[in-house]
């Protein structure tokens, strides 16, 4: 908690949470899986979920980094994106949740790994069908 007063930066707590995670070696309190996903306390809740990290793309303009993927933060779309799933999708790159401290993401979390799974692929898929008719790209 302390670490994350230091940085105040709301928008990047949920990415520097994940990366910690995914990279912690030894005897934590996290699971981790070899794809990318791991257990651990919620940010936003109560109690462990999962979590899946996603890079958002992006695009130069005038040798300036500008995230894609505002149509992700529509509540119609997360809807169909979850499917009835109880997860969540967090969009980290507009409006008032810009990170200061680290690339644009979404992070997708929830109680059951299979579900945040499907969630994460529907989520990825519709990033990749946006880029087919984009020049953005991801950077990792």
């Amino acid at each position: 908690e302390s670490l994350l007063k230091f940085i105040d930066d709301e928008s990047s707590e949920g990415r520097l949470l994940y990366e910690l995670a995914i990279t912690s070696e030894g005897s934590y309190d996290v699971h981790q899986t070899k794809n990318g996903f791991v257990r651990q306390e919620s940010h936003t809740e109560h109690g462990l979920v999962w979590m899946k990290l996603l890079e958002l793309p992006s695009v130069e303009l005038k040798g300036k980094l500008t995230p894609h993927g505002t149509f992700l933060l529509k509540h119609d779309l997360q809807e169909e994106l979850t499917n009835g799933a109880d997860c969540s999708i967090e969009v980290y790159g507009f409006g008032d949740n810009i990170p200061m401290l680290c690339d644009p993401y979404v992070l997708i979390s929830g109680k059951r790994k299979d579900e945040v799974d499907d969630v994460a692929a529907r989520v990825a898929a519709k990033l990749l069908k946006h880029q087919e008719r984009c020049r953005c790209k991801f950077l990792n």
